[in-house]
């Protein structure tokens, strides 16, 4: 491997691994509230199936 494509893989990994060095996150932020409510009516739909199929 010559210097210069050393170089520019290295280049490469550091610009790659940039937010894991400084710590900046670059996900979005979550919607929590969306997220919270899909979940709940996922478990209280879940608790309704269940006791129709129980009786």
């Amino acid at each position: 491997m010559s210097n210069k494509r050393y170089h520019a893989d290295l280049n490469a990994s550091a610009a790659f691994y940039l937010h894991v060095y400084f710590g900046a996150d670059m996900k979005p932020n979550r919607d929590t509230r969306a997220r919270n409510l899909v979940f709940l009516v996922a478990v209280v739909s879940a608790i309704v199936v269940g006791f129709w199929l129980a009786r």
